[in-house]
């Protein structure tokens, strides 16, 4: 499924997940869950993301909210990220990719007050964004 994911082939994926429980009698697991959330967020099919999300037999993890954010800011979807936002930010409240996403969501929408606002709110929550890094190995 994860390739599927990162190569779009969005019916071939679903169709595995499917597949799991109708031909070979297995539940899928939480990260199976999860690997359908992503490869749905990353392809813009947001809200079949979100229905996934809310039909999940067990509690999402943040991993999951994540995955639907970061779609939401790769395909523009606002009232869906500040939904996933939010669900985020109960799990996690001091989680700085939930204000950051966000906040990208914001303002790659041009709303840019509101982006402000979340980037306010992280200094007043002392919430810090880890740094990003990169890794050479020789």
């Amino acid at each position: 499924m994860s390739a599927c994911s990162h190569k779009g082939l969005v019916d071939k994926g679903c169709l595995l997940f499917k597949s799991m429980d109708s031909q070979y009698g297995m539940q899928p697991s939480p990260d199976c869950y999860g690997c359908l959330v992503d490869m749905l967020s990353r392809n813009g099919y947001l809200e079949d993301a979100k229905h996934v999300i809310e039909i999940m037999p067990f509690q999402p993890s943040p991993t999951v909210y994540r995955s639907l954010l970061s779609g939401c800011r790769t395909h523009g979807n606002k009232e869906l990220g500040e939904w996933a936002s939010e669900k985020l930010l109960l799990l996690l409240p001091k989680n700085d990719a939930a204000h950051v996403l966000l906040s990208k969501v914001y303002s790659e929408g041009g709303c840019w007050e509101s982006a402000a606002i979340v980037r306010r709110g992280m200094t007043e929550k002392q919430v810090l964004k880890d740094p990003g890094y990169s890794w050479i190995e020789t």
